[in-house]
């Protein structure tokens, strides 16, 4: 009863605005109009939400069915197996069968937005619920030993409706239209993989540390299950998206974009994190203050941050072997992007171990400093350097050799100048941040009267983000003044900047002239003979001065310009050079004030003074 109400609240106001989005239709005399769009959505909404109801009793019955407790049932589900099945099921193929009428009768219907969004909602949803269900799946199977029906159930029955629709996508989405479920369905398997893979690795480096508390208790397969099952839901998710559609998809914009943010530069990211992370946990055991933790659980622990920088590494040079194998010969803006992005990121690392080495040396010189904390804090900060420095000094060399070796080429690329402009804005406004935090601390403590060692620690922090963000502005501001100097000198623009048209108007040789010359083209409406292209085309050929005047009138074309061609231009049949020059010169320039060009004469459309 529950459903049949929400489906009536639901479709009747569905089925008053299609009426009325289709009496409005027709009409206006039917058409591809607004009736349709309006008709679409709702259509596929409550096409995807039964299709969702009916998907979920489906699984429930079968998963009672298979169970010792259905007659025994005192919780609802069963009655709400039947009405999600039998009600939810008759009314998606009612609406099933209304789309595939539809189809029949306007074959444009699959090329639609809606239909295209459909199907990609609809893929997702059901890839996602199919991963999930097999992921629980894999995890019953290797912790417990045993098989989860539910689980295997929901896996086939979400599963089926999913290979269905992936069937659809493949028959009647061209590649345009499909990438926006690939490259969702993509970043999911790969964020979602990635994590169990990672799991997997670390829980069984932790399983292999000698005596681990993890191989005590029934925990010992717990986390590897739960991780594996990760794996196989992101495994699921990634190899259709990527493996089979996305990666022979023809390289474009979104493709690269996925390939280099998620594949390359994300990647990178989880590899200088596990990294930085295993190499402090080292140094701190050895040279810090590890605390009071013992040996083997410390380095179970550190079997984590390993899997991390492992893992994210072979991420890393997959995708950048995929990224070398589809990129054109020669340096492209692509390969660009690729070097500044990962010297970017690995000077964000860098950065920040600049700026603990600065807390540190403040903590050093404070009055009671925490030893433990301090020499903590210095194995931070040198980690991050070691990590992030020395890869951001090898990308870098990469881009200044190529600037050495194409210095106009690469100075004047769009990815450089981004990448320059984009390091000072982030600077500045971190500088900005941080000024205002540490006035706020000192003035608060100069009210409070507690102005001491307490304010330089708090302090501290403040300061090291100001230290590095004015070594990485600094460093790129003589990179920047660099490029100035080698960047060509401008040229000047050859041709008139203003172009004044004196006749009938005429849009399309109006955009023509602007694109013909690069110039400002202003129009004064005045009777005359219409223009003629090919006149338009062989004066403006010759133009060279600032500004020029085209005027149609009654003996052909006429042209006044401030150039050295304007007298031979001018004194063509008709005469008229000396007073349309006159004129033409107290028109504003491009950018300067505007006259009203009022009292134009009728005859041969000359502007009167």
């Amino acid at each position: 009863m529950g459903l049949v109400s929400i489906v009536t609240m639901i479709g009747i106001p569905v089925l008053i605005i299609v009426l009325v989005a289709r009496a409005v239709s027709s009409r206006r005399g039917g058409g591809v109009g607004g009736g349709h769009g309006v008709r679409r959505f709702f259509q596929y909404l409550l096409l995807l939400g039964l299709l969702v109801v009916t998907l979920i009793g489906i699984v429930e019955l079968v998963g009672l069915a298979l169970s010792t407790s259905v007659l025994a049932d005192t919780g609802g589900a069963l009655a709400r197996g039947l009405t999600f099945t039998v009600f939810g099921g008759g009314l998606l193929a009612a609406v099933v069968v209304w789309t595939r009428r539809t189809v029949r009768e306007d074959p444009t219907e699959l090329t639609s937005v809606g239909w295209t969004i459909y199907l990609t909602l609809a893929g997702l949803v059901l890839a996602f619920t199919t991963a999930g269900y097999l992921g629980a799946a894999v995890a019953a199977a290797l912790r417990d030993g045993r098989a989860d029906a539910g689980a295997i159930v929901g896996t086939i029955v979400w599963g089926v409706a999913w290979a269905l629709h992936w069937r659809l996508a493949r028959r009647t989405l061209d590649e345009s239209r499909a990438l926006a479920l690939m490259v969702l369905g993509s970043i999911a398997g790969w964020a979602v993989s990635l994590t169990g893979l990672i799991g997997v690795l670390g829980q069984g480096l932790a399983l292999m540390v000698p005596t681990s508390s993890l191989v005590n208790g029934a925990g010992e397969t717990a986390g590897v299950a739960e991780a594996a099952g990760v794996l196989a839901a992101g495994v699921l998710l990634w190899v259709p998206h990527w493996l089979w559609r996305l990666s022979r998809f023809s390289t474009g914009p979104v493709w690269h974009a996925y390939v280099l943010v998620v594949g390359v530069g994300a990647s990178l990211v989880v590899t200088l994190t596990g990294a930085s992370i295993a190499l402090y946990r080292l140094l701190e055991w050895f040279v810090g203050d590890p605390g009071q933790a013992e040996a083997t659980a410390y380095l179970a622990a550190t079997g984590l941050p390993v899997a991390m920088a492992v893992v994210g590494g072979l991420s890393w040079w997959y995708h950048r072997a995929v990224l070398a194998s589809r990129a054109a010969v020669g340096r492209t803006e692509v390969t660009r992007v690729h070097e500044y992005l990962l010297s970017g990121i690995a000077l964000a690392a860098a950065a920040t171990g600049v700026a603990l080495v600065v807390v540190a040396l403040v903590d050093v010189l404070n009055p009671a400093p925490l030893v433990g904390s301090v020499v903590n804090g210095v194995l931070a900060a040198v980690t991050l350097v070691v990590v992030g420095g020395p890869l951001w000094w090898w990308f870098w060399r990469r881009v200044e050799r190529a600037r050495r070796a194409d210095p106009a080429g690469e100075v004047a690329s769009p990815t450089r100048r981004v990448y320059l402009v984009l390091l000072f804005g982030v600077a500045g406004l971190v500088a900005v941040v941080v000024v205002l935090v540490a006035a706020f601390i000192v003035i608060d403590d100069v009210i409070r009267s507690t102005v001491g060692s307490g304010t330089v620690r708090d302090l501290r922090v403040p300061l090291g983000i100001l230290v590095a963000a004015g070594a990485v502005s600094g460093y790129h501001w003589m990179v920047q003044r660099e490029d100035r100097t080698l960047a060509p000198p401008p040229t000047a623009r050859p041709g008139p900047r203003l172009v004044l048209l004196v006749g009938p108007r005429d849009d399309a040789l109006t955009a023509y002239v602007h694109r013909a010359t690069g110039a400002r083209v202003d129009v004064w409406p005045a009777d005359g003979p219409a223009w003629e292209p090919e006149a338009v085309t062989a004066a403006i050929g010759h133009l060279t001065g600032p500004r020029a005047m085209l005027i149609s009138g009654p003996d052909g074309l006429r042209v006044v310009g401030s150039g050295p061609d304007a007298g031979q231009h001018g004194d063509q049949p008709g005469g008229g050079g000396e007073q349309g020059q006159a004129q033409l010169d107290q028109h504003p320039e491009p950018g300067g004030p505007q006259r009203d060009p009022g009292g134009l004469a009728g005859g041969g459309g000359v502007p009167q003074p």
